[in-house]
């Protein structure tokens, strides 16, 4: 029996996979249930969705994520077409689950990535393990210095992202960045 690989996501991979082998145009909405925030101020000053741990004590604020099958072979193979689309200098920052070996900041993550793996008859999944780099109560006061291109980046993300990705936060940055003036 062939071996299934697969990535999940919950940002803007879903709309941009990039330089990844999908299966198909049409992402499952049916991925494992994660705490997932707007709570990384990226390399571009937008604020992005990430794993968010602080939430693992609330099942509430968790959202069902997508993914998708991968044309590769090895989940190294997945790791490395990740780790291009993310424009990661490493693979340190892709989580991995290869034949019930799990790679990830997070253990309580993993393990529920493993059972979701193990559910679904999957034996390798691949996804970005970038956490938190910024307070939640300090984002609002972060868009609120970003001017012009940076600015329309940042409100972009947050709108365009996947509907299905309603974290506790995102409703309260719609909210704000589609009042704002530039």
């Amino acid at each position: 029996m062939k071996e299934k690989f697969a990535v999940i996501g919950w940002g803007s991979l879903i709309n941009d996979p990039g330089c990844l082998k999908i299966e198909s145009d049409i992402w499952k909405e049916d991925g494992p249930r994660l705490p997932i925030e707007f709570a990384r101020k990226s390399s571009d000053e937008r604020i992005t969705l990430v794993l968010y741990p602080p939430y693992l004590k609330d099942k509430e604020k968790w959202v069902t994520t997508y993914w998708n099958l991968l044309n590769v072979n090895t989940v190294d193979e997945a790791r490395e077409d990740l780790r291009k689309r993310e424009r990661c200098p490493s693979l340190k920052p892709i989580g991995y689950l290869d034949k019930g070996k799990i790679y990830c900041t997070n253990v309580k993550i993993g393990n529920i990535i493993k059972s979701w793996a193990i559910t679904m008859g999957i034996s390798g999944v691949v996804w970005t393990d970038l956490g938190s780099n910024i307070s939640l109560k300090k984002v609002i006061p972060h868009l609120s210095l970003l001017k012009n291109e940076k600015y329309l980046e940042a409100k972009d993300y947050i709108l365009d992202g996947p509907k299905q990705t309603n974290t506790p936060l995102r409703p309260i940055l719609e909210k704000y960045v589609s009042n704002r003036e530039i």
